[in-house]
């Protein structure tokens, strides 16, 4: 009976619309600070169900604390109460969200530990916070804003550590030895042994040839770089266009699978094919690296001949790796 009781007055307890407010405000926030946004925009209809899902989760558990602390007349303070739920929901979301980015395996797991000392760290300035602080409602929202921002900072931070992003590398500090080109929108390091040129076709932004085999040798291995308007698309269905495309075309796809390029999400398709120039015929294999930054598909692409593919093939691992976009 006094179970009910209680349970009928806190129903009565009526969460301040404002409060429900800060709450949102703090969800967006966090999930732009954490630079979780991009795929969540990109994964479609199955991950806004599952956004939308648990924000119904994070309101619900949040008023429920924030009723419950006032019923129990607990020490703490109602607001942080229902900002600390908020958070967890909030941590727990993009922790779930994450099973369904275009990461591997080792970028899921770190993202998870990563969420996880979060959810740990939030929950130890909470109980500092109940114990330690006021009922005023202006430390509730300092608290909170301070607790998120250092969330933020401490992911970012151990991300980049424990990833080893090249991205977060200074930019002269990778590979000394390198030649760097550099113009208005991009810039990118490359051996002493490959050349920039220009493209002889409209749809190529920049190519990197590498020096002749002999003077017989009539295919030059190249990098080039590719913009264009994504009109829209995610990135998944432009890699299934392109691999559409290459069967269609008879090309052989030796291997695809998940990469960072820009510190975006991005797709890794090595494939093969002939090719004929005059009547000298060519195998070729190609490593192409595709990914979308802020709806422009971008395409980083080495080609070469086949025997001579792998000679290159780290150098211009290198290449892609300093590929920076301003």
């Amino acid at each position: 009976m006094n179970k009910m009781k209680e349970t009928n007055k806190e129903e009565k307890i009526k969460v301040p619309f404002g409060l429900h407010i800060v709450g949102f405000i703090l969800y967006l926030i966090f999930l732009i600070g954490i630079n979780l946004n991009y795929f969540i925009f990109q994964k479609g209809f199955k991950t806004w169900v599952f956004g939308l899902l648990f924000l119904y989760f994070a309101f619900k558990g949040a008023s429920d604390a924030y009723r419950e602390n006032i019923t129990k007349k607990d020490k703490g303070n109602p607001v942080v109460s229902y900002i600390f739920y908020f958070m967890i929901w909030i941590i727990a979301s993009c922790l779930f969200a994450v099973l369904f980015a275009s990461y591997g395996w080792v970028e899921k797991v770190v993202h998870a530990i990563d969420f996880i000392i979060m959810g740990v760290a939030l929950w130890g300035v909470y109980s500092l916070t109940q114990n330690k602080f006021s009922k005023s409602k202006t430390y509730a929202y300092i608290i909170g804003l301070l607790s998120l921002f250092v969330l933020i900072g401490a992911y970012n931070y151990t991300f980049y550590i424990l990833m080893d992003i090249p991205g977060q590398v200074e930019f002269e500090e990778l590979y000394p030895d390198f030649e760097i080109y550099e113009d208005e929108f991009i810039a990118i390091k490359y051996p002493e042994y490959v050349t920039p040129a220009e493209p002889t076709q409209d749809f190529i932004y920049k190519v990197f040839k590498t020096k002749k085999e002999s003077e017989n040798d009539l295919f030059e291995d190249n990098l080039i770089i590719i913009f264009a308007d994504s009109e829209g698309a995610k990135l998944d269905e432009l890699t299934t266009l392109s691999l559409q495309g290459m069967e269609e075309n008879n090309l052989k796809i030796l291997s695809q699978e998940e990469t960072l390029l820009l510190d975006n999400s991005a797709k890794k398709i090595v494939y093969q094919y002939d090719y004929d120039i005059g009547t000298t015929p060519y195998k070729i294999k190609v490593l192409m690296i595709n990914t979308l930054v802020d709806g422009i598909f971008v395409s980083l692409q080495y080609t070469a001949e086949e025997n001579s593919y792998e000679k290159y093939l780290l150098d211009m691992n290198k290449m892609i790796e300093t590929f920076r976009v301003y």
